[in-house]
């Protein structure tokens, strides 16, 4: 239940990274969540983590996007994208020959975005429980039918619980922060079009965010 954020002014710029804790999470003692290990031990390391992060930024029909693609496929892996409607990418899921899951959300990269970071006010939705910052949770509950479709359609193809890792850097960050919450509560807006709940059980392994503003009020997080 710890989530990682690399913002700490302890350590050289390419190498900072702290630890914060969700201490609601932790107090819940969830069964979905495992001790997270230390940043170089997690399942993409360091500089893998900060790649594929990078790699949400850019176009599906860019040649980066293209060569990325080949490359997790000549690994055995798949990549699932999903999307909020005002945007061709929000983010995208690695599914791993083994069988273990990523969730990589995308910052800000649009006029759209930027309109989210800035719809900074506080809101307290009564499915989600939490009050977090309107702009971040509008838009995670706007990608979050497409997310939902994918993760449930690999829970199908499993017998053993999904293990999860999430990526995200800037509104991405945030957007990681607020999904691994709903995930690990099932928490959803059921007035939403579309709403579906991750129905298989599944492992959150490790949350692993870069330059992310705060999504939850202070009240909350604690």
């Amino acid at each position: 239940s710890l989530l990682l954020d690399a913002q700490s002014s302890d350590l050289p710029p390419a190498e900072q990274t702290t630890t914060s804790i969700q201490r609601e999470l932790n107090a819940s003692n969830d069964s979905n969540w495992v001790a997270l290990p230390k940043p170089e031990e997690t399942l993409w390391g360091y500089q893998g983590s900060l790649h594929l992060c990078d790699m949400s930024y850019k176009s599906l029909n860019s040649k980066e996007w293209g060569h990325f693609i080949s490359l997790q496929e000549e690994q055995g892996h798949k990549v699932h994208v999903f999307a909020a409607p005002y945007e061709e990418k929000s983010g995208y899921v690695i599914e791993k020959a083994d069988g273990t899951v990523t969730i990589v959300f995308k910052g800000t990269n649009n006029l759209q975005n930027v309109l989210t970071d800035l719809n900074a006010f506080w809101r307290k939705d009564p499915h989600f429980g939490l009050t977090a910052h309107q702009g971040f949770l509008n838009h995670y509950q706007s990608l979050q039918p497409g997310l939902m479709a994918i993760l449930n359609s690999l829970s199908e193809k499993r017998q053993e619980p999904l293990s999860i890792t999430v990526l995200g850097h800037s509104l991405g960050g945030a957007t990681a922060h607020l999904a691994t919450y709903a995930l690990s509560n099932h928490t959803i807006s059921r007035e939403l079009e579309g709403f579906e709940e991750l129905h298989a059980p599944f492992k959150m392994k490790t949350v692993t965010t870069f330059g992310a503003p705060m999504a939850f009020m202070a009240e909350s997080s604690d």
